[in-house]
């Protein structure tokens, strides 16, 4: 299954992808970006931070 993440930040090593998107399938990053509309199961992160790969092993988030 495919599911892309959409409407906020998109925080990487280097750099911030203010509107961006990231897509995985079936538990792997394949794709980030700064736009590209899909037929995939589609999450709104309305305006929360997304940082592929970080594991939040203190729980803020929660």
């Amino acid at each position: 299954m495919r599911v892309r993440f959409t409407g906020g930040p998109i925080v990487l090593a280097e750099t911030v992808i203010e509107d961006g998107s990231v897509t995985a399938e079936d538990g792997i990053i394949v794709a980030i970006g700064e736009d590209g509309r899909t037929k995939d199961v589609e999450f709104d992160l309305a305006g929360r931070s997304l940082m592929p790969g970080l594991v939040d092993l203190h729980g803020d988030a929660i």
